[in-house]
C-alpha cells in the first residue's frame, strides 16, 4: 500500500471540499426524505388502525402485519445504499481523508468528486473493486 496522499491545502481545494460538504448534505437529506416516506407508505398500506406487530412465529395470520409488510423493498435498499456512501463521505470530510482512495489513498480526480461527492475509490480502484464484484465465480469457470 503506497503513503496517502493529501489533497492540496489551497483555496480551490478548500472550496471544493466546502462544497462537496454542502452538496452531501443535501442529498442525505434528500436520500433520508426517500426513506421516510417509504416507511409511511408502507404504514398507509398496512392500514392506521392496525395493530402492534407481534411478530409470532408459530401463527403469523394472529400476528398483523408480516415481516415482509415491513421490509424494504428494492429501491429502499438502494436509497440506504446511498445514504450510506453519504455518510461515509461526511465522516471522510469530518476525518480530513475526502478526496482520497479509501483502498489505495491516493487522490480521486476533481472532476469524480464533483460528480459524485460520495465517490470513495479512485478510477483504477473502482475498477477492480467492480471487477471482483462481478466477476464470474471460480468454481463455475473451473467447471466449464
Amino acid at each position: 500500500m503506497s503513503t496517502p496522499h493529501t489533497p492540496p491545502a489551497d483555496g480551490a481545494g478548500s472550496a471544493r471540499v466546502d462544497a462537496a460538504e454542502q452538496r452531501l448534505a443535501r442529498q442525505l437529506e434528500e436520500l433520508r426524505r426517500v426513506l421516510c416516506d417509504a416507511a409511511m407508505a408502507r404504514l398507509d398500506r398496512l392500514g392506521s388502525d392496525a395493530a402492534r406487530p407481534s411478530f409470532r412465529t408459530d401463527s403469523p395470520a394472529a400476528s398483523g402485519w408480516t415481516l415482509v409488510d415491513l421490509a424494504p423493498d428494492d429501491d429502499d435498499a438502494r436509497v440506504l445504499r446511498d445514504v450510506q456512501r453519504c455518510e461515509s463521505a461526511m465522516q471522510r470530510l469530518s476525518a480530513g481523508r475526502y478526496g482520497l482512495c479509501v483502498d489505495c489513498g491516493k487522490t480521486i480526480a476533481a472532476k469524480a468528486l464533483e460528480a459524485s461527492p460520495e465517490i470513495e475509490r479512485c478510477a483504477a480502484c473502482q475498477v477492480v473493486q467492480e471487477r471482483g464484484r462481478f466477476a464470474p465465480s471460480r468454481a463455475r469457470t473451473e467447471d466449464a
